[in-house]
Order: structure tokens, then C-alpha cells, then sequence
């Protein structure tokens, strides 16, 4: 999270959302934020939201989001994501839409057999990147390397 910036170019005026207030997407938003880039962090947890906000963070809880577009989109957590819900997000993205999370998380349950192709596709794509995504492996070629 903290190496954002160097796996990713983002211009300084772009304006970037943060999905998920877990530790990832609150240390995402931070470090986005310390570079004066212009972040909004959403999550489900306002005692996390709160923790960005005294620093400066924009924050909104998911409940209250209003979906409108975005230069960048941060989805974190997308190993415990379900396919609607990236494809959701993808959607708010004007230019980049970038999944961050750890693959060797217990993924959610899915019981559609073409579904669990993006999962593993996901899991391939992050052993590949170490763990790590960057500008290289888009959703589109999770959904097609399948």
C-alpha cells in the first residue's frame, strides 16, 4: 500500500476511491492522502472511516455512497469480493480500476462454476504479480484468461 505510487502512475489531479476500510484500504487511502491526492474512502466500519477522516481522508460509509465516477478505483479485499460486486465497482472507474488483496484468503463461497473462473484467474494473476496487482493485470484479462 505504502508503494502505490511507484507500482502506479497516477496523475495529481486525478480524483481516486478506495473501496473497503480494511487495513489495506485504510493504509491505501493514507498513503494517497499524504501525497495530496484527492482520495475518498468508503467501507462498511465508521470506527475505520473515522481513523482517515482525522487524518484529512474523505470518507463515506457504503450505506450512504452515491455511485458516480472516478479516475481511479481501488477495490481492496477482492479474494472475499463476489463477481457482481467487482464488476459493480469496475463501473465507477473512468481510467483505472486496480484489485488488491491477498489470494490466499478463504475466498466466498460461489456456487456458479463460470464464476469460480475470475477466483481462480485472480489467484493465477496474484502468484504471478507476487501478490501484488498493478497496472499490468486489468479485469479484463481476468475475464478472459480464464
Amino acid at each position: 500500500a505504502c508503494e502505490i505510487l511507484e507500482q502506479l502512475h497516477i496523475e495529481p489531479t486525478s480524483k481516486i476511491l478506495v473501496l473497503g476500510d480494511g487495513k489495506l484500504g485504510l493504509t491505501t487511502a493514507l498513503t494517497l492522502n499524504a501525497h495530496n491526492l484527492d482520495v475518498l474512502l468508503v467501507g462498511k466500519h465508521q470506527n475505520k472511516l473515522n481513523i482517515a477522516k482525522a487524518q484529512g481522508v474523505k470518507t463515506e460509509l457504503l450505506e450512504n455512497f452515491i455511485p458516480r465516477k472516478f479516475d481511479v478505483v481501488i477495490f481492496d479485499e477482492v479474494s472475499m469480493a463476489y463477481v457482481p460486486q467487482l464488476l459493480c465497482a469496475a463501473t465507477f472507474a473512468k481510467e483505472k480500476f486496480i484489485c488488491v488483496g491477498d489470494f490466499r484468503q478463504l475466498s466466498p463461497i460461489v456456487q456458479n462454476e463460470k464464476a469460480k473462473t475470475v477466483f481462480e484467474a485472480y489467484r493465477k494473476c496474484s502468484e504471478t504479480y507476487k501478490y501484488r496487482w498493478n497496472s499490468g493485470c486489468s479485469l479484463e484479462q481476468l475475464t478472459v484468461s480464464a
